[in-house]
């Protein structure tokens, strides 16, 4: 057992009340540790998963009950329209923070009824480094990131979930589908769905890890720098069926996949 496995079971006993801890869980690499090593640490575990129309990845969704069942969590969704609240359908540049305030709220009011009085996330030491104003949110509803506060990055994350042969292991990121849009984009249901199915078009031809940025008219495509070679092979098609989708301008940025790309403007202070 690595020393950061013992290292982030030691913190989660420590975190848990009544050997019982609530998890948000996404089904991403870093939630789906978290769920693992708190059940080899022996804790009761509940898992909760919001679902709301900002999930990039739709099939996380349906794939979070199969994987938190198969580790003995007890595991809760929750659905929450957040296009309904005026300060997140703006995209401001505090719309992070009202959306993990509307989520963590109800997270921690299920795990609380539910006699989980300990609720933890997903946040890594990395994320703290990033413009995140949701983190904001998540203190003050006293939500705990064992990642973040053993210091794990996201490589670590990675590396645990290999040693534990999770199958996450090398699952790409896949941020809120609001970092897709400039801030202050007036956010529609219709615009999220055509950029979903935008980004499903770039995956249906092997490009996992991208982003399709939304500038109005144009679809800036991210994918690794690794993969421009292989995008130019498929790159006719590709510009067909997004066009078919409504887009007229086509760009690949040539800076390759940047994570926050939307943020670049933006002092950290801010």
């Amino acid at each position: 057992m690595s020393d950061n496995l013992k290292k982030l079971i030691t913190e989660l006993k420590k975190i848990a009340i009544d050997n019982k801890l609530c998890i948000a869980f996404s089904n991403g690499v870093d939630s789906t540790v978290l769920l693992k090593v708190a059940t080899i640490a022996g804790l009761d575990v509940l898992a909760i998963t919001v679902n709301t129309q900002l999930t990039a990845n739709k099939s996380d969704i349906e794939k979070a009950k199969i994987i938190a069942e198969s580790m003995n969590a007890v595991y809760k969704t929750i659905d929450i329209n957040m296009l309904n609240d005026e300060r997140i359908s703006s995209n401001s540049e505090l719309r992070c923070y009202y959306c993990k305030d509307k989520m963590f709220s109800k997270i921690k009011e299920t795990a609380y009824k539910n006699d989980f009085l300990a609720v933890c996330d997903g946040t890594n030491f990395d994320d703290l480094k990033e413009y995140r104003p949701g983190l904001r949110a998540k203190s003050e509803n006293k939500i705990h990131s064992p990642l973040a506060q053993c210091n794990l990055s996201k490589n670590d994350v990675r590396n645990i979930a290999k040693e534990l042969s999770l199958s996450v292991a090398t699952k790409p990121s896949s941020p809120c589908i609001l970092t897709r849009f400039p801030y202050n984009t007036r956010i529609t249901n219709n615009l999220i769905l055509k950029t979903q199915d935008g980004e499903n078009i770039l995956k249906s031809y092997g490009f996992e890890d991208c982003r399709l940025r939304v500038h109005f008219e144009i679809a800036r495509i991210e994918i690794p720098k690794s993969e421009f070679e292989n995008f130019f092979k498929y790159k006719d098609e590709i510009i067909n069926k997004l066009k078919h989708l409504g887009f007229l301008y086509i760009t690949l940025d040539l800076e390759g996949l940047k994570t926050g790309s939307m943020d670049l403007n933006l002092r950290k202070e801010e």
